[in-house]
């Protein structure tokens, strides 16, 4: 059952498009407590995370920061709006297969 889980998680991580490429990079490091390496943004998709829109709207929450060691990070009251912050970033694609599959 987990090769199987583990097989389909890998075709589907093969057909990502670019869009849900950085969508699940954002969700994977901003939710880690050391947050998103701005530098290592820019290197795997060729631009600034500056230019994510959600992100200036995080920040005008103050749900968000830049940190001195070049990462955007949840604030205290980030992470006490990280589940919706989480569901921000899930493409309607990734949606939609999230709600048909089945176990």
């Amino acid at each position: 059952m987990w090769a199987l889980l583990i097989l389909q998680w890998l075709v589907m991580d093969l057909f990502f498009r670019r869009k849900e490429q950085r969508q699940r990079f954002i969700i994977k490091n901003l939710m880690y407590y050391m947050g998103l390496d701005k530098a290592e943004y820019e290197r795997r998709f060729g631009e600034s995370p500056d230019n994510v829109p959600l992100f200036r709207q995080l920040a005008e929450r103050q749900w968000i920061e830049d940190t001195d060691n070049g990462r955007i990070c949840l604030t205290s009251d980030g992470m006490a709006y990280s589940d919706y912050i989480g569901q921000l970033f899930i493409t309607p694609e990734i949606r939609e297969l999230m709600e048909t599959y089945s176990y």
